[in-house]
């Protein structure tokens, strides 16, 4: 590997030179990180925009490795996402010991330009802009990747007025956990300013213009809360034409994010409905936990509050995992990733933006062809006969008679679990407890609480009536055989059949 002290200025004299499989035209832009060109490949003559992106300058030779293959690692994993509202990762590689990422040369102009142009964007827009985000980030969250540093430069914005995302993973792409840099430095190759977080490690692509979560900030690991943060912030963009948090440099705005209170709309713009303070001040919660749990959920708040007599978004089913594009594809139609449900849309973007009704993406089972094996889904049933009512899946309803409760596990009785509430139980066998809902149409279910992401157990939330894991952020609906409405989890949480006796107890069947 030829190793370098980045680029020699002036960029010109990088014209004409062929990386990779591509030509190098003329300088595009000098963002923080590094050049981008426009370029062609010179096999196909499609044209493509390629990013150099600056190191740490205080890296050892041992850290740069480490660096180069971890973002061998991460753009291979970004390269797969394929989404109508996200700028795809065509290509990567390694110049002279610099990286480099490929995309398409699209005809779209930043969010940021457009802001600045015409300033406040109207609220029906803002909703369609915020619907595409949200469903381009669940799905690169189904992936398993985190943008992490989500602005209105990095938002950009096609002729038929549609969102896209770009620079998804590259915070993490180029911020592997490392030992603190050497020395006092901070700043990359090219000499712009670098941010470390609380332990010592690069905050990479962070701008003035970022708006980065605590939890990022004090080195904590991040997860879909993160990207909410973010999505909140640009919100209060489009509302106000102001960012939400700012600094002169990269330690102020650190300190914003920490530290300071979020100001009010009204400071900026008048009249806007009061709960979207609230909703705005729970996306940017400086805890983590107490914030939206997937950019739909925040999505869904919004068009609740400015649409409320309008019915709920549609949902949209993606039909399957998608392939990695071409390599070599950065001019072909993207296809359509998802498909709608028969049902009225509150704001419908103009790609097909995947968006659900309490999640913008909804994952299908794997192996359950769209619906989840069948849990019981009990109904309690009190002074009537229960024959004849059936359950989740055609099934009748377990509901015994006296002393029934005798059968099996008693779990609980039915007046110690509140409608809209959930009580843990001891599960023989499993690393987690089991998890008993009443949920709010009075129905009783029962899961596993082992979440089937990473193992973690899962959190009722009240709320929005979902069970959710704190560790990754995967989210299930226990109304719906406790199917994935967002995150990384593959399948659904393990359905536990149980009895509502008429002796007011809970029992566990078998």
């Amino acid at each position: 590997m030829v190793e370098s002290q980045f680029f020699v200025r002036p960029f010109d004299v990088y014209i004409g030179k062929t990386v990779g499989s591509y030509a190098l035209e003329k300088l595009s832009k000098l963002l923080e990180t590094g050049p981008i060109f426009l370029s062609h490949h010179i096999q196909t003559g499609t044209r493509h925009r390629l990013r150099f992106l600056a190191l740490p300058a205080a890296l050892s030779p041992e850290q740069r490795l480490v660096f180069l293959g971890h973002f061998q690692r991460e753009a291979g994993k970004i390269i797969s996402l394929h989404h109508p509202a996200l700028i795809p990762l065509n290509d990567y590689g390694i110049y002279e010991g610099v990286p480099y990422l490929v995309s398409p040369d699209l005809s779209a102009r930043p969010l940021q330009t457009l802001l600045v142009e015409k300033g406040l964007v109207d609220l029906a827009r803002v909703g369609r802009y915020l619907n595409g985000i949200a469903a381009a980030l669940e799905h690169a969250h189904q992936q398993g990747i985190l943008h992490l540093n989500l602005n209105a430069r990095n938002i950009y914005v096609q002729a038929d007025d549609q969102p896209l995302v770009a620079e998804c993973g590259l915070l993490r792409l180029l911020s592997p956990r490392t030992d603190p840099l050497a020395g006092e430095q901070a700043h990359l190759e090219n000499g712009s300013p670098l941010l470390l977080d609380r332990q010592g490690n690069p905050l990479y692509a962070l701008s003035i213009a970022s708006a980065p979560a605590p939890e990022l900030l004090l080195g904590q690991s991040p997860g879909t809360p993160t990207d909410v943060y973010a999505l909140g912030s640009l919100l209060y963009q489009l509302l106000t034409g102001h960012q939400a948090l700012r600094g002169d440099i990269l330690q102020e705005l650190a300190r914003q994010h920490l530290q300071a209170p979020l100001p009010s709309l009204n400071r900026w713009h008048q009249g806007l409905p009061g709960e979207l303070d609230q909703l705005i001040s729970r996306a940017m919660n400086k805890d983590a936990a107490q914030r939206f749990r997937t950019p739909g959920a925040l999505a869904g708040a919004y068009a609740r509050i400015v649409s409320p007599d309008i019915s709920a978004r549609r949902p949209f089913i993606p039909a399957a995992r998608l392939p990695a594009p071409s390599l070599d594809a950065a001019q072909a139609t993207l296809p359509a990733a998802f498909h709608p449900a028969p049902a009225p849309a509150r704001f419908t973007p103009g790609r097909q933006a995947p968006v659900s009704r309490r999640r913008a993406i909804t994952l299908i089972a794997a192996g359950g062809g769209g619906v989840a094996a069948a849990g019981v889904i009990v109904w309690l049933v009190q002074g009537h006969n229960a024959s004849g009512v059936t359950g989740a899946g055609g099934s009748a309803n377990n509901v015994g008679g006296p002393g029934t409760g005798q059968r099996g596990q008693v779990l609980a009785n039915v007046s110690d679990v509140p409608p809209n509430s959930a009580r843990s139980f001891p599960l023989p066998g499993s690393p987690n407890p089991g998890v008993l809902i009443h949920l709010a149409g009075g129905q009783f279910v029962a899961f596993n609480s082992t979440c089937t992401h990473a193992g973690c157990a899962v959190k009722y939330n009240s709320q929005d009536h979902l069970l959710e894991c704190p560790c990754h952020g995967a989210s299930f609906d226990p109304s719906s055989n406790a199917r994935v409405v967002g995150g990384p989890a593959p399948s659904p949480l393990s359905s536990i059949p149980i009895t509502v006796n008429s002796d007011g107890t809970i029992t566990r069947n078998g």
